[in-house]
């Protein structure tokens, strides 16, 4: 599968390196160093792909000559403890084919080069083993190149403070990540530490070119990592068992006082619409037992403000899914639209309008994200919604029950419906009064607010 590996090093002769020796391995080749005053021969070497140096377009023809390259690196610098190159090291996906990792590797450099002025010298390399380790040496010089030679130093990608060198990571990982999308792969790398994944588990070190049946310290040490790390899983699984088992405990306690807050709260409701503020049980009392009619009154009272309750709710939840449905259906279009503008992008230049290419795609990718984002709280308040209208048409249900059994009452009882329908009329004629007195008043004291405009 495809891994994120990506590191920076410097070549410096304070390590008694140099920069000739570095480019010759790593080409497979043969150089003559001048400073030295010796010959560094690796034309044995296995392993070597492609080799190719990529310079800016204003260099001197000796930048393309891996041998003067390197001498002209060396003859630039004084002193005893200089840093004559510096290299990046990439690991290469598996999945892609050897064109594609090239073509990869190359793009890559080209973006180095283009951002910081110095020339790179890239080789691929394929160890041929079952172990599939792909990768690419990119060994840059530490002063930019210009048309009279090599020129300043590079001391952006020397100083941490500046960021250079996580900018580089995330760009690689970028890169990777649509290769393998262009090309129909569904892995993905990440250049972050585990800690800022959320992955819970030791980090481990790379191994190499190891074939499987063969052994190094290294693979030891890092089957002995992976051992430790099973380990550690299977205790804070251990551990997560039981966190799991007290917050449930914690739950269903919770839950238990919640129904008995709730319980509380309906009987208190269904007092005060009845009528009677004690905090005990209503039932009636004897010998003062309170008269059928009056009883029936207040039951049907009660039960037509719960009707026009559970009415209204049913009403703006299902108003609320219509607009949330409305909502998804706006997002589900925007991300048709985006995933149009992705497909209609070209394929990632080589050179020039990388960096305006990179901006377009991370737009493109921040606005899928938010809209996606945006997508699932439309499709949880439909959810949400649709629960409420279930639990509202449920109390409907019950309110239709019980009209029924009241409208049995009438029909046995008609002198108690005529007292109810009296009563009706007489509260309705009641409110209208005080509504119409309310907008006389309002009427009032908007004719006296104007006559003391007119005074003034």
């Amino acid at each position: 599968m495809a891994i994120f590996h990506l590191s920076v090093k410097t070549v410096g002769r304070s390590a008694g390196k140099s920069a000739t020796a570095a480019a010759a391995y790593r080409a497979c080749d043969k150089i003559e160093c001048d400073r030295e005053g010796m010959t560094h021969d690796y034309t044995r070497k296995r392993g070597l792909v492609h080799a190719e140096i990529i310079a800016p377009a204003d260099a001197p023809k000796w930048a393309y000559d891996r041998s003067k390259l390197w001498n002209h690196a060396e003859a630039s610098e004084n002193r005893k403890n200089s840093t004559v190159a510096r290299e990046f090291e990439l690991a290469l996906p598996a999945e892609l084919t050897p064109d594609q990792r090239k073509e990869l590797a190359l793009n890559f450099a080209k973006a180095l080069v283009e951002e910081h002025g110095f020339v790179a010298d890239v080789c691929i390399h394929d160890d041929h083993d079952e172990n599939k380790n792909f990768h690419a040496h990119i060994l840059c010089t530490t002063r930019k190149m210009e048309s009279d030679g090599l020129t300043t130093k590079t001391r952006e990608l020397d100083d941490q403070k500046s960021g250079k060198v996580d900018y580089w990571r995330a760009t690689w990982a970028n890169m990777v990540n649509i290769e393998m999308a262009w090309n129909g792969h569904a892995e993905r790398v990440d250049h972050r530490s585990l800690e800022a994944q959320g992955i819970d588990r030791p980090p481990q070190i790379h191994v190499g070119s190891v074939r499987a049946n063969s052994t190094s310290p290294r693979k030891e040490r890092n089957e002995a990592i992976k051992a430790a790390g099973r380990e550690l899983g299977s205790v804070k699984d251990e551990l997560k068992g039981y966190e799991l088992e007290a917050q449930r405990e914690q739950t269903r306690k919770s839950a238990q006082a919640a129904a008995a807050l709730a319980e509380e709260q309906r009987r208190g409701s269904i007092r005060e619409v009845l009528g009677d503020n004690t905090t005990h049980d209503p039932r009636p009392k004897q010998p003062e037992e309170e008269p059928a009619l009056e009883v029936y009154l207040k039951t049907e009272n009660a039960i037509t403000v719960l009707a026009k309750r559970n009415q209204g709710t049913a009403h703006e939840a299902t108003k609320a899914e219509e607009l949330a449905h409305q909502k998804a259906h706006q997002l589900k279009q925007q991300a048709e639209s985006i995933k149009t503008a992705y497909t209609a992008m070209p394929k990632r230049p080589m050179l020039l309008g990388v960096k305006e290419w990179d901006a377009r795609e991370a737009e493109l990718r921040e606005q899928s994200r938010k809209v996606v984002e945006a997508y699932k709280v439309a499709q949880n308040a439909v959810k949400a919604a649709q629960e409420v209208q279930i639990k509202a048409k449920a109390m409907l249900g019950r309110d239709f029950a019980a009209r029924e059994v009241l409208a049995r009452i009438r029909e046995q009882r008609p002198d108690w419906a005529n007292s109810y329908d009296e009563g009706k009329r007489q509260h309705e004629a009641i409110q209208l009064q005080e509504k119409q007195a309310k907008a006389l008043q309002r009427e009032g004291e908007r004719a006296t607010n104007s006559s003391s405009e007119r005074d003034r």
